[in-house]
């Protein structure tokens, strides 16, 4: 037998059309499951309302707090473990896609592995060779400027740098005790 109406019905907590609750009550006066489903509701209405309210225990307000915040903070600290894993997993594709790229742009720039390698040989030999003589020059000029400027310049230029340095020095302490303002 089909209950489905007279269940809504039992359960319903608004007032039934005078048709209907007729025909509720006598589809419980013929089914007894339906019969007894109402005795079941009745005396559970009946709890509800003669039951006294519970108060929570001490401290549950404060105890349910932390725990929100436990929640919360495990809650971001996931999220935030999931971003870093999906931006390793995209740096790493990234990555592994310049490096195939770039190997495809050496294999046609160069026939071989051996001339690559030879091509990088010659690079850092010509390195070696600027770098040599950027340093013959500066030997060349450690040698001489002593012998061409004077003394008394000597002197003005260190002082002059050490002013410098010394006025830098103070001007940053100060700018870094400022206070700052934040919005």
């Amino acid at each position: 037998m089909n209950h489905q109406p007279f269940e809504n019905w039992l359960f319903s907590e608004e007032p039934l059309p005078e048709n209907d609750e007729r025909t509720l009550r006598n589809h419980l006066a013929d089914c007894e499951q339906c019969s007894s489903l109402e005795d079941a509701w009745l005396d559970v209405a009946n709890l509800f309302e003669t039951v006294p309210e519970v108060d929570p225990a001490p401290g549950f307000v404060n105890r349910w707090q932390i725990t929100l915040e436990a929640d919360r903070v495990a809650a971001k600290a996931a999220r935030q473990r999931w971003q870093s894993w999906i931006l390793l997993v995209l740096i790493a594709n990234g990555a592994a896609l310049a490096l195939v790229l770039t190997g495809v742009q050496l294999f046609r720039t160069y026939g071989s592995f051996s001339e690559f390698v030879l091509s990088w040989v010659y690079r850092a030999a010509t390195l070696v060779v600027i770098a040599s003589g950027i340093q013959n020059v500066f030997v060349t000029l450690a040698r001489t400027l002593p012998i061409l400027v004077p003394t008394s310049w000597w002197v003005g230029i260190v002082i002059t740098l050490s002013m410098s340095t010394l006025l830098w020095i103070v001007s940053m302490a100060k700018l870094t005790s400022l206070p700052r303002r934040t919005s």
